[in-house]
């Protein structure tokens, strides 16, 4: 799941900066509401901001001093009975397993492989590397409990090789995609790539895995084109385009739930989770 549609663009028109005073319940508001803007930027890195724009609805990239939140204009939720499992990704997905936080660097390397223009800098990876390590992190804000976690996702092949892969995080009980990839590097006879199902297998089976744990919705962060053809995968899979509004309203549910346990997931075949 990339989330960066468009090229950043330092100016004022695009951006303005954002810290924590804005990120209370009320001052918030004009933020949500105001859909000309949708990033933002800031110089601080602390695992506390990133946790607090995450409970606000901000998806945070990056462009190197800077993070960079955003509270898209638009946004692609997949809910869960409207998963879409194809054919094919149901056959292709034999002797695949997943796991959950296993293989951090691994997945940090392949997405470095696969995105030519990965936003993902060296700061971004430290930040995240730090909370994965941490699992569920439970903070309080403005006396609520919350509940974070980062997680990565892998896809295994039989020979326990990471094919594909994604980072993303929970918040309550909605998890949200940052960015993922497949193993593009060995190709086939006829010069296709040798994992090119694996994407999808590994997103139908953490679809699965969300639904069996009991998520609300999942977030796939910018939505699907069909015009021009960008994330269609997105809407292959069922997911749908909700309003910032509407999107708000069933985000502002979800991340205040309680989950019981943190979410993982140990060697598990795709095949069993896609089937089940």
């Amino acid at each position: 799941a990339e989330y960066m549609g468009e090229n950043l663009k330092m100016s004022d028109e695009y951006f303005s900066m954002i810290s924590r005073q804005h990120l209370s319940s009320q001052a918030v508001l004009p933020l949500w509401e105001n859909l000309k803007k949708h990033y933002y930027v800031t110089m601080d890195w602390s695992m506390e901001m990133y946790m607090l724009l995450a409970y606000q609805g901000f998806v945070s990239v990056a462009s190197e001093p800077l993070l960079v939140p955003e509270i898209q204009k638009t946004y692609g939720v997949l809910h869960f009975d409207k998963l879409v499992i194809e054919k094919n990704v149901r056959r292709r997905s034999k002797g695949y397993k997943l796991t959950m936080n296993k293989h951090f660097d691994t997945v940090m390397r392949g997405l470095d492989a696969h995105h030519s223009n990965n936003w993902m800098c060296e700061p971004y990876k430290r930040l995240l590397r730090e909370m994965n390590k941490l699992g569920m992190i439970q903070f309080t804000f403005e006396g609520k409990p919350v509940q974070f976690q980062v997680h990565t996702v892998e896809l295994l092949d039989e020979t326990g090789k990471v094919v594909a892969g994604e980072i993303g995080y929970s918040i309550g009980n909605v998890y949200t995609s940052l960015t993922g990839y497949f193993d593009a590097t060995q190709v086939d006879a006829q010069k296709r790539p040798l994992y090119r199902s694996a994407g999808k297998v590994q997103l139908i089976a953490l679809g699965k895995l969300l639904q069996k744990n009991g998520f609300a919705f999942w977030n796939l962060g910018h939505p699907p084109n069909l015009e021009t053809g960008s994330m269609v995968y997105k809407h292959e899979i069922g997911a749908v385009i909700l309003s910032r509004k509407d999107f708000l309203q069933l985000w502002c549910d979800a991340r205040d739930q309680q989950r019981q346990a943190p979410l993982d997931c140990p060697l598990t075949s795709a095949f069993d989770l896609i089937t089940s």
